[in-house]
């Protein structure tokens, strides 16, 4: 079943979405690597920004946490193809690290974990949508010696796995800075995620 553009299997899998994006993804390489020839690297990468990643990883806090390693490392590999035909490194000269940045481009799982770390604070803070906000805030715990950094725990009494709360959401212990503070504006909040989690910007 497709809902709000994202395949739904009845076992939960993201298998097929993961998979269509994959084949959206190299689609959209071979066009956008044919416009390379008549665009500055600058107009290329606001090219990318507006078909491909919209595209390819639509939605992907629900599903890109939640696939298999094999079809990450293929996400990957889109990213950084688009990144080297940006640069017109066509013979891999380049190491990622100074692909991403040369191009100010966060790569899946960095994009992933802003998304949703984005998503979970905004929710806290916001205390919207109410019934999220609730599963929230009972699994959030803050020592007041570390006021606005908080981390997050699995309270079910099932075996912890890789989908429990608690690892879902470790990545946001990341964040060294107080983020639970109202009066930081939204603008910020996205600046202080973008300075943790993006690579390029460290």
């Amino acid at each position: 079943m497709k809902a709000l553009g994202i395949i739904i299997q009845k076992d939960l899998s993201w298998k097929m979405q993961a998979e269509t994006a994959i084949k959206k993804g190299i689609k959209l390489i071979s066009n956008l690597k044919f416009l390379r020839k008549y665009l500055t690297e600058k107009q290329f990468l606001k090219a990318v920004s507006a078909h491909f990643y919209d595209t390819v990883f639509y939605a992907c806090s629900v599903w890109y946490d939640n696939i298999s390693t094999s079809l990450k490392n293929k996400l990957r590999s889109l990213h950084f193809r688009l990144l080297r035909t940006a640069c017109r490194d066509y013979y891999y000269e380049h190491s990622r690290k100074y692909l991403a940045k040369r191009c100010q481009r966060a790569n899946p799982d960095e994009w992933s974990n802003f998304c949703t770390a984005n998503i979970v604070l905004k929710t806290l803070r916001d205390k919207h949508p109410s019934r999220l906000h609730s599963l929230l805030r009972s699994s959030y715990f803050e020592e007041p010696r570390k006021g606005g950094l908080g981390k997050f725990f699995d309270k079910s009494k099932t075996k912890v796995g890789k989908q429990s709360l608690q690892n879902r959401l470790d990545h946001i212990r990341k964040i060294a800075r107080p983020w639970n503070d109202a009066k930081l504006s939204n603008d910020s909040i996205r600046i202080l995620l973008k300075d943790t989690y993006f690579s390029y910007r460290q």
